[in-house]
């Protein structure tokens, strides 16, 4: 089997690039396998979340989609082929309303009429997006809905990898556990990929079926790591 998303000896500084957090990571990523990176704050997760979803780029090394180098359409083009569900989504979002959001990604894709609809219907569903919000302004929903709404977002595109970071942290515990077997059922369905960044353990063990740690600059099996959080 081919790897579908592969980082091979990248090196990740802090954002002003005046100290190394990550001097050697080598990661592989298969279709439809889920892996969790665990990592304290201050390891280099969100560093090495936004190269893996291009919003940054590693001071060396390469990132590659299906054995060719990734690239990320600019100007926030949800076309990409790795999906991210960020933490915290609202500085993210690229339209006002539910709806918007959602169909942004399949439109760019050219759905149109009755496989539009369907695509759609199918991420609100499953992210938990009630058809009564569809046209509301994203300010008007809670923190939670609001998550639920970049989940669905995320589905609409269909990529082939998606990256999240600390998933289901603001929908509780029953939330984050539903949110949880949903991601297992649609890695299934689309054969997709998916990272878990988190400084959680029990998160990185309900969200991944392998778990990494994030230590010393460099990505390790979990077992190998003696520490504790």
């Amino acid at each position: 089997m081919n790897p579908i998303l592969e980082l091979k000896h990248l090196v990740l500084t802090t954002p002003d690039r005046t100290r190394e957090l990550c001097t050697d990571i080598n990661l592989t990523v298969y279709a439809g396998e889920r892996l969790a990176v665990l990592g304290e704050e201050g390891s280099g997760k969100g560093v090495l979340l936004r190269v893996m979803a291009g919003l940054t780029v590693p001071i060396r090394g390469e990132i590659l989609f299906k054995g060719r180098p990734l690239r990320i359409p600019g100007g926030g083009d949800r076309i990409a082929p790795i999906g991210v569900l960020f933490r915290f989504p609202d500085p993210y979002f690229l339209t006002s309303t539910v709806r918007e959001e959602i169909v942004l990604a399949p439109v760019g894709q050219g759905l149109t009429g009755t496989a539009l609809q369907t695509r759609v219907a199918w991420a609100m569903e499953v992210a938990g997006v009630a058809t009564a919000w569809e046209y509301r302004s994203l300010l008007q929903l809670s923190d939670a809905e609001r998550c639920r709404v970049a989940w669905a977002a995320v589905l609409a595109a269909h990529p082939g990898v998606v990256l999240a970071d600390e998933p289901g942290s603001l929908l509780g515990e029953k939330g984050e556990m539903v949110l949880a077997e949903q991601l297992l059922q649609v890695c299934r369905e689309l054969n997709m990929g998916m990272i878990t960044l988190t400084s959680r353990t029990e998160r990185a063990q309900r969200f991944g079926e392998k778990v990494l740690r994030l230590e010393k600059g460099r990505v390790i099996p979990f077992h190998e790591w003696e520490g504790g959080i």
